[in-house]
C-alpha cells in the first residue's frame, strides 16, 4: 500500500479525532423545502462518525452560496476513490470531466444517468461507483453531501480537493471538519485551492 498526502489510504481517524467530531444541526432550509432528499445523509452522521476512513476527494459543483461567506449548509457533490493507489491529481481533474457532462448527450463511454443527474441539483446519490471507463481510476465514487461551513477552513469553498469522511459501506460522505485534517490534507487541499 502506498503513501499519499492524506497518510496511508484510507486512513482511519484516532478515537480522539472520532470524540472531537461533532453532529451538525440541520440546516434552516430543511424545514422550509420538506421534499430536499438529504435526510439519509443527516440520519447517517453517526455510523459515518463511528465507521468513515478519510480518503481524498474533489468537489464535482456545489450550491453557488457555498463559495461565499455565509451561515448555513448546502448541498454538493463529490468525487472521492476507495482505491489506496488513486493519483491525488487525477481526482480534481476527474471532479472537471464529471462537471463538463452536466447536461450533455452523453456518448457510449458515459452513463446517461451521470449527465442527468447533475443536471438535475434535486437527485441525491450515495456511492454511485463512476465506470472504470469514464474515471480512468478504480474504486471511483460519486456522492451528495452537505458542506458544513464549520468544516472549511474559511468558512465557504475556496477551491476543489478536500479530504473527505466516509462510511465505505454506506457512502454517506462528508467534508472532513479542517481541525482534524493532517498536514498532508492540508497541503492536498491547497493545491486544489491555487488552481
Amino acid at each position: 500500500m502506498s503513501s499519499s498526502p492524506l497518510g496511508t489510504p484510507p486512513r482511519k481517524l484516532s478515537w480522539l479525532a472520532r470524540r472531537r467530531l461533532r453532529l451538525i444541526r440541520e440546516p434552516l432550509w430543511f424545514a422550509e423545502e420538506p421534499n430536499h432528499g438529504l435526510g439519509a445523509f443527516m440520519a447517517g452522521e453517526r455510523h459515518l462518525m463511528q465507521r468513515g476512513v478519510v480518503v481524498p476527494g474533489a468537489i464535482v459543483q456545489a450550491n453557488s452560496l457555498l463559495w461565499r461567506p455565509g451561515d448555513d449548509a448546502h448541498p454538493a457533490e463529490l468525487v472521492y476513490g476507495l482505491d489506496p493507489d488513486v493519483p491525488l491529481a487525477a481526482l480534481p481533474a476527474l471532479a472537471h470531466r464529471l462537471y463538463e457532462l452536466k447536461g450533455t448527450e452523453p456518448d457510449e463511454h458515459t452513463p446517461r444517468y451521470i449527465a442527468d443527474y447533475l443536471a438535475d441539483e434535486y437527485i441525491r446519490t450515495r456511492g454511485v461507483r463512476l465506470p472504470l471507463e469514464l474515471a480512468g481510476l478504480k474504486d471511483t465514487f460519486v456522492s451528495t453531501t452537505i458542506v458544513y461551513r464549520e468544516h472549511l477552513p474559511k468558512g465557504h469553498l475556496d477551491g476543489s480537493n478536500y479530504p473527505v469522511l466516509v462510511c465505505p459501506s454506506s457512502h454517506v460522505a462528508m467534508i472532513l471538519p479542517h481541525d482534524l485534517w493532517s498536514a498532508e490534507g492540508g497541503d492536498y487541499h491547497r493545491q486544489g485551492a491555487e488552481r
